[in-house]
């Protein structure tokens, strides 16, 4: 193969193929990002098997591609990359005269890197499945946004280390959980396509991030993968298999009390609670917040064994309902709080001492965060 590109259009699309790649994959070869030169096209391909990136450039003004020779190759991706940084000069020549060695010509001078035969890489079948909905770019980052961080990192049941999203009747419905909390959007989109499935957290992130400014993404999906289609980009994910809990059971409809305050209020007094709560001041088991609401007052209070005691008194806030006392986990309420980006009031519904607390944003009603609370001595 041969050919010659601007360096930096190079180094944008290589670097976005090795979002694909595992990094310390047991196939060697998929170490590596696939560049296969055609007659009028090149196609680069990172995978791990489950999660595969693949963009095509097409000879144009902007990348000054200029095709002498098809063939194709396989590089190792990091090395690739760092080395493609740190050349200068506008444009490099890149050859493969057998196959097993790539020489990049530039102003720097001619560097060799060992490859591998295209033929040795493992390619996914990338047939598109039939399901087809475009949906906005700027929804995806966000479902993404305001629901990973309620993913499990390890759990036997792999569907809680994904993000369920579910489609039908207009409606896009985005939920994560790991058992003791939830985050969940819920927005309308303008599609009669019906599918459900659970998308693996992390190749998710990766594609969002990737979807830059664009405006739309074409998803095509069923029931093992799901792609996503932009700017002659292709990215597709093996879906986790197994049935997701239904939201709709877990989050409450009815409550006892409410309490409404400045989300920056609370979040104050909960990280100040993480002196006597996080781990590098504990040795134990979680230490829990205690938040007792009355009509007289509203207040967190902290007894831990190890570090002290600390009690602070809420100001600013709307308390309707009956008495409660509920104990949590400071840095999954912390996190919620978070999830829901809210610059002003947050709404805190409860149903009772040891049931599930529902979070939610007054001014986004499309966001609704859920923590469980945990059993105290105090």
């Amino acid at each position: 193969m041969e050919f010659s590109i601007r360096r930096s259009y190079f180094l944008d699309r290589l670097s976005l193929a090795a979002r694909g790649v595992a990094g310390h994959s047991p196939m060697e070869v998929l170490n590596g990002v696939l560049i296969q030169v055609k007659d009028n096209q090149i196609v680069l391909t990172g995978s791990d098997t489950n999660f595969t990136i693949q963009n095509v450039i097409v000879p144009d003004a902007d990348n000054m591609l200029e095709i002498r020779q098809a063939g194709s190759l396989v590089v190792e991706a990091r090395v690739l990359i760092e080395l493609v940084r740190r050349m200068t000069g506008e444009t490099i020549d890149v050859v493969s005269p057998d196959g097993e060695m790539m020489l990049l010509t530039g102003q720097d001078g001619n560097f060799e890197l060992v490859g591998k035969p295209g033929s040795e890489y493992v390619i996914q079948p990338l047939t598109r499945p039939e399901n087809h909905i475009q949906l906005p770019a700027a929804l995806l980052k966000e479902i993404y946004e305001r629901c990973a961080y309620a993913t499990s990192e390890r759990n036997s049941r792999q569907v809680l280390q994904g993000i369920n999203i579910d489609i039908a009747d207009g409606r896009i419905a985005a939920t994560a959980t790991d058992a003791i909390r939830l985050a969940r959007k819920v927005d309308q989109v303008d599609t009669d396509a019906v599918c459900r499935f659970t998308v693996p957290t992390s190749p998710f992130g990766e594609a969002t991030k990737a979807f830059g400014n664009i405006e739309m993404v074409d998803m095509y999906c069923d029931r093992r993968k799901v792609q996503f289609i932009f700017d002659n980009t292709l990215m597709q994910i093996t879906l986790y298999e197994g049935n997701f809990p239904d939201a709709t059971r877990i989050i409450p409809t009815s409550y006892i009390s409410t309490l409404k305050m400045k989300a920056s209020d609370l979040e104050g007094m909960l990280n100040r609670t993480s002196i006597y709560t996080s781990s590098s001041a504990t040795t134990g088991s979680i230490v829990p917040v205690q938040l007792k609401c009355t009509a007289d007052g509203v207040g967190l209070r902290v007894l831990s064994s190890e570090v002290g005691s600390c009690k602070q008194t809420f100001s600013n806030l709307e308390y309707t309902g009956e008495d409660i006392a509920v104990s949590f986990n400071a840095k999954l309420m912390i996190d919620a709080l978070r999830g829901l980006h809210s610059d002003n009031m947050v709404e805190i519904n409860f149903t009772g001492e040891l049931r599930p607390i529902k979070i939610t944003n007054p001014d986004d009603p499309t966001l609704t965060m859920i923590v469980v609370p945990i059993r105290s001595n105090n």
